[in-house]
């Protein structure tokens, strides 16, 4: 899961998070990249590099610092933006793990 934050709300039913293409994969087609547990109709309008805009009748309920978390559907480049996964169970995190991809180097 990721963790993203509502950076506004440009309209009664639209939230923008801070959830762009260099924190999820792209390659899924545009508006399939991610779920929202708590934004189960949440349709995805447009992304850009750093932030992703949802269409959802639930947006008055959120504000800007409010945090939401996303599940996305590939995950490979954005793990390898991170230098450790938290590992969680039962709502603690309960170890770190090293992302090898995080720290690879090519040599002649």
């Amino acid at each position: 899961m990721l963790l993203t934050r509502v950076v506004s709300r440009p309209g009664p039913e639209r939230l923008t998070v801070d959830l762009g293409y260099k924190a999820c994969a792209s390659d899924p087609p545009a508006g399939k990249r991610l779920v929202f547990p708590e934004l189960p109709d949440a349709q995805q309008v447009l992304q850009n590099e750093e932030h992703l805009v949802l269409q959802t009748p639930l947006a008055s309920q959120f504000q800007p610092g409010d945090e939401l978390f996303a599940i996305p559907w590939h995950i490979c480049p954005t793990t390898a933006l991170h230098k450790q996964v938290c590992v969680v169970v039962g709502g603690r995190i309960v170890g770190r793990w090293d992302v090898a991809a995080r720290d690879r180097q090519l040599t002649i």
